[in-house]
């Protein structure tokens, strides 16, 4: 691992401290692109979310709000990284296109979220590799490109 956090600090100074020590001016995502409903969307791979999430907003963008579970009991406890709670009303399940494979997932739909789509660790887990030295997001044997991008 060290020798992981050692490349990516030659790489790209100071990204270890945002990333491991966190910072209260920089923020860093790993960002990949993906297509829901033939329709690109740049999307959040956070190892740190306990589950994958897609803002209602977005749900609705998509013309796809008749197709959210409303009825299905939502986690009450999902908060974003500021602490608050995400307003998880329901699910839905879409389809995907994740570098030209399809896939189908059921993802919380949340009212209170910034990022359009955030892919947790119930989709990573024994799917994904997320490989920073060398920027790309495995998932299931295809390679991704993928963006570490900084708000200041």
């Amino acid at each position: 691992m060290k020798e992981i956090d050692k490349k990516l600090e030659e790489d790209e100074p100071g990204i270890m401290g945002m990333v491991g020590k966190g910072n209260s001016k920089k923020y860093t995502g790993a960002m990949v692109m993906i297509q829901i409903s033939g329709k690109q969307v740049k999307v959040l791979i956070d190892s740190g979310a306990c589950e994958t999430l897609i803002a209602r907003s977005w749900v609705e963008y998509l013309g796809l709000k008749k197709m959210i579970d409303e009825d299905i009991e939502a986690p009450d406890n999902l908060r974003g990284v500021d602490g608050e709670f995400l307003g998880v009303k329901g699910a839905i399940l879409l389809k995907m296109n994740i570098s030209g494979k399809e896939v189908k997932w059921r993802m919380w739909v949340a009212d209170k979220m910034i990022i359009l789509l955030i892919i947790g660790n119930d989709f990573h887990d024994g799917r994904s590799v997320i490989d920073y030295p060398r920027l790309t997001w495995r998932y299931e044997e295809v390679d991704m490109l993928m963006t570490i991008e900084r708000r200041q």
